[in-house]
């Protein structure tokens, strides 16, 4: 049981940041972080905004206009 602990753990917290910084030093990361940053500083805002519209047949667009399945929640009931 601490076995599983700690290899948990140790994926989450450990694992997972190092391999971050190893793929950023990938140059195709690297150029995407800039075209971000860049879209960043030029819209003005530091957090990102998204705004979804629902249609009357009941598909949900987003920022970039793709269409996004609703589908029914097992919980609802509907």
């Amino acid at each position: 049981f601490i076995g599983m602990l700690v290899g948990t753990y140790s994926s989450i917290f450990i694992a997972t940041p190092i391999l971050v910084q190893i793929k950023e030093r990938n140059p195709a990361v690297q150029a995407q972080a800039a075209r971000v940053e860049s879209r960043r500083k030029n819209s003005g805002s530091d957090t990102p905004t998204a705004s979804f519209v629902e249609s009357s047949r009941g598909v949900v667009t987003g920022p970039r206009q793709q269409r996004v399945k609703r589908t029914r929640s097992s919980r609802s009931g509907k």
